[in-house]
């Protein structure tokens, strides 16, 4: 778990909020509305780590990380 610190907001991210673009698409091809179906914004952020899984080997609490959410 990441206590989120900054969220940086890209280009792409203000095309697809003015609805200039839209990467959600019908079996068609088509754009599907922002209101039809929402796209999560500000994939880029850095925080602290808050907490790990069992599984997490290289990530401690308090680590500072930096995520790019493709």
């Amino acid at each position: 778990m990441i206590h989120v610190g900054a969220v940086g907001i890209c280009g792409t991210d203000l095309h697809i909020f003015h609805e200039f673009a839209n990467y959600n698409r019908d079996e068609r091809g088509q754009p599907i509305p922002l209101q039809q179906e929402p796209q999560i914004l500000g994939h880029e952020f850095c925080g602290t780590v808050e907490a790990v899984g069992s599984d997490i080997r290289k990530c401690r609490p308090g680590d500072k990380v930096v995520v790019d959410r493709c």
